[in-house]
């Protein structure tokens, strides 16, 4: 595939909004998780950064997943020197989710259950489709171009970065917004705590390769702008996608992020797939456990590459397969992959360059 250069980065998360946060805290490491009342610890968003009246002016009756939503992907715009103002009609939109609005989709129902069918707020009901936050994004940015939600519990956002190539090789848009957008909500929170070994101290340690992995519920909303046009290249590019069963990485990367995120069984997968005398690392430690998260980590691989220096792993414990940084390192990086698994035996490698 041709090379899919990134022109801006959008992202909110636990330890903030915008990429200097996220750089932050890519610096700073582990941060203790934050309980809710019942006492289950996630890495949530705070109510603050979710508080953009400029941004949110046109999408003021959206819900909680859209807001952060569409945050993200007016930063990923103005990262590149657009404002949500200007019409962009040759840009595209691509929201990738493994659960979507699930919070607002338990509302409603509750709505269903208290109210009847016929009394039910249909505000309540628009917002749990998925496609509701992309559709906020259109209107919050003017954007006349294609827009789509890509849901599955697997490589979702993989499957996103494909569909913006093709969109921009067929030459239906220019630049395509594309990222992921995943929630936490109380009865999120339960059913992982029943069915999902959570870390009682706030740790996980993907670095393990555990078959019981450990795992903090995370939140928050990445978005990437890319283009076929080197030009607007801004964060170095995405290279090459694989995805399947048999598939492997690459030999020739300088650094390994595992998408670690505790929630697709077993994690040995790792030590067979991934090149043990190269460094690997991996970060949901800062942001959480997601299905989603290899946007994260993709975020992380930009900014990396784009400052030639190797983020030390937030959390790790001795008896790591792989040879881990303990603090950052300045290091020549020309091409950093993405490695993530599902619990069906699939895996997805994502290649990124700083020059192509």
């Amino acid at each position: 595939m041709k090379p899919l250069f990134i022109a801006g980065i959008g992202i909110v998360c636990a330890r903030g909004r915008g990429l200097d946060q996220f750089e932050k805290a890519l610096q700073e490491g582990w941060v203790a998780p934050t309980p809710s009342k019942e006492g289950r610890l996630a890495y949530r968003i705070a109510d603050a950064d979710l508080m953009d009246r400029h941004a949110l002016k046109d999408v003021r009756r959206a819900d909680r997943f859209g807001r952060l939503t569409v945050l993200a992907a007016h930063d990923a715009l103005s990262d590149n020197g657009v404002g949500p103002e200007t019409v962009r009609p040759a840009t595209g939109i691509i929201v990738a989710t493994a659960f979507g609005s699930h919070a607002t989709t338990f509302k409603f129902l509750d709505g269903v259950i208290d109210y009847g069918e016929g009394n039910v707020s249909p505000t309540t009901f628009a917002h749990s489709i998925h496609n509701s936050a992309a559709s906020y994004i259109a209107g919050a940015i003017g954007c006349q171009g294609p827009t789509v939600t890509v849901t599955s519990f697997s490589f979702s956002f993989q499957q996103a970065l494909l569909l913006a190539y093709v969109w921009l090789q067929e030459g239906r848009v220019q630049q395509v917004l594309v990222g992921v957008s995943e929630e936490c909500s109380t009865p999120m929170e339960y059913i992982c705590a029943q069915k999902l070994s959570m870390a009682a101290d706030g740790k996980m340690n993907p670095l393990s390769c555990l078959d019981q992995p450990k795992v903090v519920l995370g939140e928050g909303s990445v978005f990437f702008l890319v283009t076929l046009d080197e030009g607007q290249k801004k964060y170095g590019a995405f290279s090459e996608i694989r995805i399947g069963k048999e598939v492997q990485g690459w030999a020739d990367v300088d650094l390994s992020i595992l998408s670690a995120h505790g929630m697709g069984g077993s994690e040995k997968i790792y030590e067979s797939v991934v090149k043990k005398e190269a460094p690997a690392a991996a970060y949901s430690g800062i942001y959480g456990g997601m299905l989603t998260s290899g946007a994260f980590e993709c975020a992380a691989a930009a900014l990396m590459l784009k400052h030639q220096v190797r983020y030390a792993s937030p959390v790790f414990q001795a008896g790591s397969p792989f040879k881990v940084d303990e603090k950052a390192v300045r290091a020549p990086l020309q091409a950093i992959q993405c490695v993530a698994h599902h619990c069906d035996g699939k895996r997805a490698f994502i290649k990124m360059v700083s020059s192509c």
